[in-house]
C-alpha cells in the first residue's frame, strides 16, 4: 500500500460541490483509493447527509447554489458531533482574499480547480484523523 493511500484508504469524506462532473471526479478518485465517499450538491443536502453519515473529512466548494462554503462550514460545525471534523476548500476561487477567509473560517486546507489528483489525495491524507 502506498503512502498515498494509507490514510485515505476506509476514510468517510463528505463532498459538497454543485458541480456534478468535479464532485463525480472527486468520488470515483478517492472510491479507488478506498475511501467512503458521499455526496451533496447543495449545503442543505450536505446538512442533511450528516444525519445518516459520519465523515471523518469534509471537501467543500466555496461556491453552492444554497451556501456559501464558509456558510455551510459554519452550519456543519454548529451541529453535534461536527465541531472538529476537518474540512477542506475544494474550489475555482483563488484570490489570496478567498484563501485568507477560508483560513480564517476554519478550513485546514484549500485546493484550486482545475486540481492535480494525487496531490488532493496527498492532502487528504493530511485531513484524515489518526486512527
Amino acid at each position: 500500500m502506498s503512502s498515498t493511500e494509507s490514510s485515505v484508504s476506509g476514510a468517510a469524506i463528505l463532498v459538497a460541490d454543485d458541480d456534478e462532473d468535479g464532485a463525480e471526479l472527486l468520488e470515483i478518485v478517492l472510491h479507488r483509493k478506498g475511501a467512503l465517499v458521499q455526496k451533496a450538491a447543495t449545503g442543505k443536502e450536505a446538512l442533511d447527509r450528516l444525519r445518516t453519515f459520519t465523515p471523518q473529512v469534509l471537501l467543500l466548494d466555496l461556491t453552492l447554489p444554497d451556501f456559501d462554503g464558509f456558510e455551510l462550514l459554519k452550519a456543519i460545525r454548529a451541529t453535534p458531533g461536527f465541531e472538529h471534523t476537518p474540512a477542506g476548500a475544494v474550489t475555482g476561487r483563488s484570490s489570496e482574499h478567498d484563501r485568507t477567509k477560508a483560513t480564517e473560517a476554519g478550513f485546514a486546507s484549500y485546493v484550486v480547480k482545475p486540481f492535480d489528483i494525487e496531490a488532493l489525495v496527498r492532502l487528504v491524507n493530511t485531513l484524515v484523523p489518526p486512527v
